[in-house]
Parts: structure tokens; sequence; C-alpha cells
């Protein structure tokens, strides 16, 4: 699990956003994509069985609205309202 994090991390510092698409590394992602990778990270952190999967979970969702945020200039913003038990 902290390979695939790593990898992940990498992934979103190293990308850069060129229109109205953000590469990382040689594919594209589209706005619709970054929305669905998003709510399936807070998903995933909803439902997580333990707390570093949760916590892995909620960072890849914040990752993911911060490319949203990036690629959409202040038309988008999205609010992390997460309630923790």
């Amino acid at each position: 699990m902290t390979r695939l994090l790593f990898k992940a991390h990498l992934a979103f510092t190293s990308a850069t956003q060129t229109g109205r698409h953000i590469l990382i590394g040689e594919a594209q992602l589209d706005l619709n994509y970054l929305l669905f990778r998003q709510q399936v990270e807070r998903s995933r952190a909803a439902t997580a069985a333990t707390e570093i999967a949760r916590d892995t979970h909620e960072e890849l969702a914040k990752k993911y609205e911060e490319q949203i945020e990036q690629l959409t200039g202040e038309a988008f913003s999205i609010s992390s309202n997460v309630v923790k038990d």
C-alpha cells in the first residue's frame, strides 16, 4: 500500500496542465475523470477498515481536488467536510 501511495504521489506532483486536460506522464485526464476519482476516494475513505487506509484515501481525494481546482481555476471548488469518528 505504501508503494502504491508513493507512486500516486509522484504522479500528482509531476502533473502538468494543458488546456482542459492534465498530463500525468503521457496520459491525459479530463475533468470528468478527476471528479469521478475524487468521489471514489472519498467513498473508500468513508468505508475504510483502518485509520491508515482512511488517511490514504483522504490524501488521494485531496490530491484529486487540488488537480480539479488547478484545472478549473475559481470556477470549481470542492469543500471537504469529512466527519471523522
